[in-house]
């Protein structure tokens, strides 16, 4: 899937790839994010859940998923999953209010 977003980004570089994902134990697939040079949204390394779990109490849980998605919305271009309700609406705002492209990869099996 990676090598599929990156042919997918070439025509846009050099451009800044920012990667959000609720995987935090998979070490091929992060280190595969990182070794592209890619930045990434690491909730763990920054401390957000005890943020988060401070302000928000029960709503916690959700709330880096709400960080997440406005960050993505301010991009000027989106790719994400197939599949994903989080991604449809984030290339739906990233299209509609950016008028950013956007593509939907299927997930790899």
């Amino acid at each position: 899937m990676l090598t599929l977003v990156r042919t997918s980004l070439a025509p846009l570089a050099p451009l800044a790839v920012l990667v959000t994902t609720d995987e935090q134990d998979d070490a091929d697939f992060l280190g595969a994010i990182d070794a592209l040079g890619w930045y990434r949204v690491n909730h763990r390394a920054l401390g957000t859940a005890a943020i988060l779990d401070e302000r928000y109490g029960d709503a916690a849980p959700w709330a880096d998923a709400v960080v997440d998605q406005a960050i993505l919305s301010l991009g000027a271009h989106f790719v994400g999953t197939s599949g994903s309700q989080v991604s449809l609406l984030t290339e739906l705002r990233v299209a509609a209010w950016n008028g950013g492209e956007t593509r939907l990869v299927e997930r790899p099996s």
